[in-house]
């Protein structure tokens, strides 16, 4: 997983995505994989890009836990009914059915008229 493709407040990762993109990374472990002796270890291994300031707590908490709960719950909102995780799960999706943000203010991600972009249909067509 690359840390750097988590968007925040930090302009620095903000840059490395185009216009800003974040990805939704889930963390994935091969738990039950011959050489992870212990189950414990995989989820504090995964903690160091925190601690090494690769990404934020709030990163973390959507690598490990709310992207996961959007991938399965908004498929199917019923999913995570009757779990440990369903009052938190249902505090997720319901965050996810607001409007998001307004983008922002930032002139290159603005939208503009299609007149105004160069656009070619042929090669050396101006």
């Amino acid at each position: 997983m690359r840390a750097a493709r988590f968007v925040d407040e930090r302009d620095r990762i903000r840059r490395s995505n185009p216009f800003g993109s974040k990805l939704n990374a889930i963390f994935s472990s091969d738990i039950g994989h011959f050489d992870v002796i212990d189950m414990r270890h995989p989820l504090p291994e995964a903690y160091e890009l925190v601690e090494d300031g690769h990404i934020t707590e709030g990163n973390f908490r959507d690598f490990t836990f709310a992207n996961a709960v959007k991938l399965w719950g908004t498929q199917n909102p019923r999913f995570f009914e009757g779990t440990r995780v369903a009052k938190e799960a249902a505090a997720v999706l319901a965050a996810a059915q607001t409007p998001p943000s307004p983008p922002p203010n930032n002139p290159a991600l603005q939208r503009r008229p299609l007149a105004a972009l160069p656009i070619r249909f042929y090669p050396g067509e101006s």
